[in-house]
């Protein structure tokens, strides 16, 4: 069960920090400044995972997902 947390959050945090490269990279023509504020905003957002994440996704990382 612990490694699909892992595997999420993982992906999460490459996710949002990426996101924020390219974006600063646009907007200031920085990638490391907006990498920086990707990963902040990542890491913080983790506490909302209740009200963003789908049920699906959190059934799966709770490992109550089913295979057929």
């Amino acid at each position: 069960m612990g490694y699909r947390v892992v595997v999420f959050l993982t992906l999460w945090i490459a996710l949002l920090t990426g996101a924020g490269a390219f974006l600063g990279s646009l907007v200031f023509g920085t990638p490391g400044t907006g990498a920086v504020t990707g990963f902040l905003s990542a890491v913080l957002s983790t506490f909302l995972w209740p009200w963003i994440v789908p049920q699906s996704v959190d059934d799966w990382m709770d490992g109550m997902a089913h295979s057929h």
